[in-house]
């Protein structure tokens, strides 16, 4: 089979919103990922982004509205999508029960999240220290929802038992499962006991 490709960033956008399938990396390797970030053209062409707490941060137990933890937020009016790529979990205390972390999801089409204490998200293309644009995802290691929160994803592996954890460093790909439409967030929280660790995510941030 004959395949033409163009050695050149993805394209994406236009008013059908179409992207090419195939395309030759930087050396020419033919990448046929949909902007996956494993040929990296993805950051390449400046649609990824990525923050990160600064230090340990608790879990909120439960799905109130009012949290501490990890939160990606999209603007209503932000024009984006965001498409969750990867999570990097590291606990820094052992818990003092059994622990379980996961991922809460919740939706609001007008009211903004409350940013109280907001995260540097940056992009991907590490060249600068410059903040990305709000359109490109909001950060937060506190912060409060403007909609009751619902469990969509446990985090594998972290504690499992009180005083001890069986695996301190977890990363939880996404694999393209969840994209945020504007007006959602996706967050962190504990099921039973409080758990605090270092998060961090990278994301697509692609226009509608």
């Amino acid at each position: 089979m004959l395949m033409h490709g163009d050695v050149a960033a993805p394209k994406y956008g236009g008013a059908t919103q179409q992207q090419v399938t195939a395309l030759l990396g930087r050396f020419r390797e033919l990448g046929v990922s949909q902007l996956l970030p494993e040929y990296a053209m993805a950051t390449m062409a400046g649609y990824t982004y990525h923050a990160s707490t600064q230090a340990g941060v608790a879990a909120t137990v439960g799905l109130g509205t009012v949290a501490t933890g990890f939160c990606l937020a999209n603007n209503p009016s932000s024009g984006h999508v965001l498409i969750p790529l990867q999570a990097v979990v590291v606990c820094t205390s052992a818990p003092a029960g059994v622990g379980t972390l996961g991922w809460a999801y919740s939706f609001h089409t007008t009211t903004l999240v409350t940013h109280t204490t907001p995260l540097t998200v940056r992009s991907g293309l590490m060249q600068d220290l410059v903040a990305a644009p709000a359109e490109k995802g909001l950060a937060d290691s506190s912060f409060t929802v403007p909609a009751t929160q619902v469990a969509i994803r446990p985090i594998p592996g972290g504690p499992v038992a009180t005083g001890s954890i069986s695996d301190a460093n977890v990363v939880d790909n996404f694999n393209g499962s969840i994209v945020l439409m504007p007006g959602g967030q996706l967050s962190t929280f504990c099921l039973t006991t409080a758990i605090s660790a270092i998060i961090s995510m990278s994301w697509l941030a692609l226009p509608l």
